[in-house]
């Protein structure tokens, strides 16, 4: 097995890396931020010095956004790398940027418009006509609450207010459609296949409702090998680009599609969260293998199950609202053991005498996997495409217990009815 060592900012990847652990790999963890001090103690390595281990990683995974300045830094070790670059964490994070990558690139996007500031972006708003609305994406790593989909006018100025007045982003109108991610793992020369659909929900309540949190959970389905009209209009039009810069690691476009077009929102270099979890669940090899083999660029294969792969994010008060009070970490979560286990990548928790407990970081307790075939069509309806899956990963959360656990109930609800639809569009096959 390998030695691994995952670099992060706030624990992103540490249900990835809990999963390699098992698989029996030693996985060293660097968390920078210290209110994650708890987390992933008896699960993983959890390291004070990320430099001090690099010499001896068989390979290095950077987690999140904002890591690409450690590139030169890791190539100089000679270490093979997943997900780290200092471009494309510049593409992301630079909304206006990213766009012109798409331009370039031959990927559709909505109507876009640069600002430099809030009283330009007003301008721009001014001369505009309304129409379905607008979202205000500012660049930055911020908080994915700062990105606002403005659909009722007079909420505009006070959805402009709450960003400082010297941001800068993008506006882009409002396309009704069907959101939906392709993903594809790149080795350094080339997509593996296949590549993938994800399904994500990012409000805190069922039906869409609340607070923007990025991922409550989702459904990933491979696409076929050959990939379909949505992987060759998106992803695969990167090729070239990402060769160029000699990338390894996952790229995903995020999109709205409709019967006209399937139109970039933004380009994603990281593993997605909570989609990693869903994808591990329906990998037909070990994690920890799948990733070596990418970061080495030695393999062109995505090893994937045919059914339908459902992740789903279970966290407890006061996520998404604030950050918990460290002095409420210890409480133990019941019913994770050798059955449950294999379908958990445990997050916000560490491991003390053989009980799961609170590590107070975020709250973000874990997510809970599992995979389901497609099922037939009842009458004249659409194929039941997580059926299966739903009804598993739902079993599952009901074994859990802990004081306020909080979950979605309804992901995966609207996949049958928008593949069905992706499919008469003729996105799909």
């Amino acid at each position: 097995m390998y030695d691994i060592l995952l670099i992060s900012k706030e624990g992103d990847g540490l249900g990835a890396a809990q999963r390699m652990s098992l698989e029996g790999c030693r996985v060293h963890v660097w968390i920078a931020e210290e209110r994650f001090a708890k987390a992933g103690l008896g699960m993983v390595d959890r390291v004070q010095d990320w430099r001090a281990h690099a010499p001896s990683a068989d390979f290095i995974i950077t987690d999140c956004v904002g890591l690409g300045n450690l590139e030169p830094e890791i190539k100089s070790l000679g270490k093979p790398i997943l997900g780290c670059s200092a471009v494309l964490d510049k593409i992301e994070l630079d909304r206006a940027l990213g766009m012109r990558l798409f331009d370039t690139a031959g990927v559709a996007t909505p109507e876009t418009h640069p600002f430099n500031n809030l009283a330009e972006a007003q301008r721009l708003r001014k001369e505009m006509p309304w129409q379905n609305g607008w979202v205000i994406k500012p660049s930055g790593n911020l908080s994915t609450a700062k990105t606002m989909v403005v659909k009722v006018e007079t909420e505009w100025d006070p959805s402009l207010a709450r960003l400082s007045p010297d941001c800068n982003g993008i506006l882009q109108r409002c396309l009704n459609g069907i959101e939906v991610s392709t993903e594809g793992w790149f080795n350094g020369q080339d997509f593996l296949t296949p590549m993938n659909h994800t399904f994500e929900e990012k409000r805190f309540l069922a039906g869409g409702l609340g607070v923007n949190t990025g991922c409550m959970g989702n459904v990933v389905l491979a696409a076929p090998l050959a990939g379909d009209a949505l992987t060759h209009s998106t992803v695969a039009r990167l090729s070239g680009f990402l060769r160029q810069i000699g990338y390894r690691g996952p790229l995903d476009i995020n999109c709205i599609v409709n019967e006209n077009g399937a139109y970039a929102l933004e380009a994603t270099s990281r593993m997605g969260y909570d989609a990693v979890e869903a994808l591990a669940e329906g990998l037909t090899v070990p994690l920890c293998d799948f990733l070596y083999e990418v970061a080495c660029g030695t393999t062109d294969k995505c090893p994937l199950t045919d059914q339908a792969m459902i992740a789903v994010r279970l966290s407890i008060p006061p996520w998404p609202v604030r950050k918990p009070d460290q002095s409420s970490a210890g409480e133990t979560l019941d019913g994770i053991d050798d059955s449950t286990l294999p379908h958990l990548f445990l997050t916000d928790l560490y491991k003390e005498k053989g009980s799961y407990k609170t590590a107070g970081g975020d709250g973000v307790l874990l997510k809970a996997t599992a995979k389901g075939p497609v099922g037939g069509k009842r009458g004249n309806g659409p194929l039941d495409y997580t059926g299966a899956a739903r009804r598993k990963v739902y079993s599952l959360l009901d074994s859990l217990s802990i004081s306020g656990k909080q979950y979605r109930v309804d992901i995966g609800e609207r996949v049958n009815k928008e593949m069905a639809q992706l499919k008469e569009w003729g996105w799909l096959e």
